[in-house]
């Protein structure tokens, strides 16, 4: 047994701090602050940002030992308006969305010129969303403008051929056709999309312009415009197809 009494009084403090530690230890780093409902926003927002666990978020993002107990509970009430707005920094929202998303009473806690710039935040985001969204419309209805103009390629290509060979032949079948097709150049003069010369024009061979029926006909040769091209812009949609001669032969 031990009789000294210092040496029994240190062997008991010694064995009461050990204690004290340990449960000390539980007490913060155990689950009881380290769970959080499943239904919560807090959890459905970590798992949005890549956080398997509430303990992976804590380490990551400490917030003070007195608001953990009352995050992982849902008592949000009581946790300080320094820590929410580290909460929200740390889940990627602002302030004025952390409240909304937790349903939290804080009027008249949050300083008029804060609340201010959150609501010009939001506004910029929204201007930015709609930008996105416009740029995205843009691009989808040009996209479904090419497509179509491929699928009707071959129509938009040969038809205004037809047209100076009525002219010249009016007892030709495909008169009629030629004025029922007729609504397709407004159709593409509301896309913006140009013909490339006109049938049986005259013109000096462009490559970047042109497609020739022979790899004879070099840049600056004089061509005929067997079928007309489209451009949109400085794209070129479909170059036009040139010869050295007319239908029939002819110059």
């Amino acid at each position: 047994m031990l009789e000294n009494p210092n040496l029994v009084f240190f062997v008991t403090a010694v064995a009461v701090g050990s204690i004290l530690i340990i449960f000390l230890r539980v007490l913060f780093s155990g689950d009881r602050f380290l769970t959080i409902n499943s239904d919560s926003p807090i959890y459905l927002r970590l798992k949005e940002l890549g956080f398997s666990t509430w303990e992976d978020w804590v380490e990551k993002h400490g917030l003070s030992r007195e608001s953990l107990p009352y995050l992982a509970g849902g008592n949000f009430e009581k946790v300080t308006l320094g820590d929410l707005r580290k909460l929200a920094t740390s889940l990627k929202w602002s302030l004025t969305e952390l409240i909304d998303n937790l349903g939290l009473d804080y009027t008249g806690k949050i300083p008029q010129q804060e609340l201010l710039e959150e609501k010009e935040e939001l506004r910029r985001e929204c201007g930015r969303l709609r930008d996105r969204l416009q740029q995205q419309k843009a691009e989808i209805t040009a996209d479904v403008r090419e497509s179509t103009f491929q699928q009707l390629q071959s129509l938009l290509t040969n038809y205004p051929s037809i047209r100076p060979m009525t002219e010249v032949k009016p007892n030709l079948p495909a008169k009629n056709l030629v004025s029922l097709l007729a609504p397709l150049d407004n159709l593409l003069e509301s896309w913006d999309y140009e013909a490339i010369g006109k049938p049986w024009e005259e013109v000096s061979f462009n490559p970047q312009l042109h497609q020739a029926d022979s790899d004879e006909i070099a840049e600056g040769d004089l061509v005929y415009i067997r079928f007309v091209g489209y451009r949109n812009g400085e794209k070129i949609l479909a170059p036009a197809k040139v010869s050295r001669t007319l239908p029939g032969g002819n110059k």
